[in-house]
């Protein structure tokens, strides 16, 4: 099952079944996905916007959505600063830690101080008041050090591209809660990460995004 935290507003969206290649020249196993809303907040043990149920310190993968968002994460009020640096804090708690830029090139690039950034359906939302090199400079001084890998900039808006972004998320958290396979004895491990494996035909392929592609 894979979990959604409540404050995302416009979720990636995930294909109901995934062929996993666990290693090469291994026979596909088919899983299927169910998705869980819930808060991944400090007292449910996960944190992030996206996780695997039962895997809470395995994955962080938490998805920034605009130039505006993380300008309040960085450069907003007290309070703010000191509950993303807590969020922060706790992935590097992680096995694995991933902060995703869903954002154009040209939205990372363009001058917040007097440039309106989208975000999804708010037709006027407020300008930032930071330049955005600073902005980013900010970003990784804070991630990197713990160890959080920063993904994109990759525009994923549209819902034809939030499918395509969720399935790339959905294997990337799927390989982290998986461990690497030597043998032919695949079913057994995945069935014990997930416990609804299918002997099910192959669905559809789906495209992948690619990591810093503008889609």
């Amino acid at each position: 099952t894979l979990l959604i935290d409540t404050a995302e507003n416009y979720p990636l969206i995930f294909p109901s079944l995934l062929r996993i290649h666990t290693y090469h020249g291994a026979k596909p196993s088919h899983v299927r996905l169910r998705t869980e809303v819930q808060a991944l907040t400090k007292a449910s043990g996960y944190c992030g916007d996206y996780a695997i149920k039962g895997h809470p310190l395995t994955t962080a993968f938490d998805r920034k959505a605009s130039t505006r968002e993380l300008h309040n994460n960085l450069c907003g009020a007290a309070s703010e600063r000191a509950r993303f640096l807590r969020t922060l804090d706790r992935m590097a708690k992680c096995q694995h830690r991933f902060i995703w830029l869903d954002m154009s090139w040209d939205e990372v690039a363009a001058d917040v101080t007097s440039h309106h950034v989208s975000h999804y359906n708010d037709p006027s939302p407020p300008t930032c008041s930071v330049p955005p090199d600073l902005l980013y400079d900010l970003l990784f001084r804070e991630c990197l050090p713990r160890g959080i890998t920063i993904m994109g900039p990759c525009r994923a808006k549209t819902s034809s591209n939030r499918l395509k972004a969720g399935e790339f998320v959905a294997r990337m958290l799927i390989a982290a809660c998986y461990p690497r396979v030597t043998s032919p004895n695949v079913d057994e491990g995945l069935g014990k990460v997930f416990g609804n494996l299918l002997d099910a035909p192959a669905p559809s392929l789906l495209p992948i995004i690619v990591i810093g592609v503008v889609l």
